[in-house]
């Protein structure tokens, strides 16, 4: 199993996703803790290989250089970007993007309050979400 699906799995007792691609690069957090979210989040993985770099790169700035804790990290920061209610708009993408000649970063991308009706919404794929 590769990291990012491991992580996957992290996901999946507390938030109801489904895939937007088939790579399993994009995904739509629709739910937490069974309740829906007030505006559904694109999660962005990128590929495993760049997944993989990512965590592994986190893992070899901590202590102890744990995979699986930097995997924890990850689900914190994602978690934390979620369920914090923020004053710069509300969360429309979350997750890695790739920086040139660089590793992948973290980032996320809100939307001002006043604007969100005019953000598109992605269509539903054929799978529900998973819960």
């Amino acid at each position: 199993m590769s990291l990012r699906d491991d992580f996957l799995q992290r996901l999946a007792p507390e938030y109801g996703w489904t895939r937007l691609d088939a790579t399993g690069q994009k995904h739509l957090l629709t739910h937490h803790r069974d309740q829906p979210l007030r505006r559904a989040v694109r999660l962005h993985l990128l590929s495993e290989e760049q997944f993989q770099r990512y965590a592994e790169d986190l893992a070899r700035s901590s202590e102890d250089g744990d995979v699986q804790r930097a995997l924890g990290l990850i689900f914190i920061h994602l978690d934390e970007e979620i369920t914090v209610e923020s004053c710069a708009g509300v969360l429309t993408d979350v997750g890695l993007q790739q920086r040139r000649l660089a590793t992948p970063s973290w980032f996320t991308r809100r939307v001002p309050e006043d604007l969100v009706d005019t953000e598109p919404d992605y269509a539903w794929v054929l799978d529900p979400p998973r819960a």
